[in-house]
């Protein structure tokens, strides 16, 4: 691990396990009450069979952040299963994922910002609090862009980490039900024996083969 590995591990005050997802739900309890007042106000009946007060801004950023780690998973297993495989097919398949890894990461830096955004809005502890880059830098990679890039993807592999681990079932945080539910499935579907906890790491597979056939 570089000094650079090394300072953001210590460094990384923002996303400790408990802290995330308590910022989370608090962010996600915000939104709905947000949506109740708008309704209300909007003369809308809060009562009606179609009216569901859903966080949708929040939860579709956290799962803007799985998205990147689940296409990083499948870029992983794809070369591992497809190893010594030099056809042209394999080789469009593997620049395919690539090109799809850079569009999510982008966009999932990009609802990281949100997310910080959001909190300082409303007055709330921001989930990360460390160097941001613009739209600009994060679509251009531009000057120092990259260090923070990998400061920033490191933090939200970290929150997806404490996703994973947090008990929902015990906490009853059907909010929370539905984005683990797909981070079990991933894990399940390519065999997943360690998440990927820093951008520059690698993911680490289980020894028994998984049932996806890719090449």
């Amino acid at each position: 691990m570089n000094s650079f590995k090394e300072s953001l591990k210590v460094n990384i005050e923002s996303v400790t396990e408990k802290k995330s997802i308590l910022l989370l739900k608090q962010y996600i309890a915000k939104e709905k009450e947000l949506c109740r007042i708008f309704d209300e106000e909007d003369g809308i009946d809060v009562n009606a069979e179609d009216y569901k007060p859903e966080a949708s801004v929040t939860i579709k950023r956290i799962m803007n952040l799985l998205g990147y780690r689940n296409i990083r998973v499948k870029q992983a297993y794809t070369s591992r299963i497809c190893s010594g495989d030099n056809s042209g097919t394999t080789r469009a398949m593997l620049a395919d994922i690539d090109k799809d890894r850079r569009e999510k990461h982008n966009l999932a830096l990009t609802s990281l910002i949100g997310l910080v955004n959001f909190a300082k809005k409303y007055g709330m502890e921001p989930i990360y609090t460390g160097p941001l880059l613009s739209e600009e830098e994060i679509k251009n990679h531009k000057g120092i862009s990259q260090d923070v890039r990998m400061e920033m993807t490191d933090a939200f592999l970290q929150i997806l980490i404490d996703l994973g681990e947090y008990s929902v079932t015990i906490n009853n945080d059907s909010d929370l039900k539905n984005i683990q539910n797909k981070i079990f499935k991933v894990r399940r579907d390519y065999a997943v024996k360690s998440d990927l906890s820093y951008d520059d790491g690698d993911i680490k597979f289980e020894d028994s083969q998984s049932e996806l056939y890719l090449c």
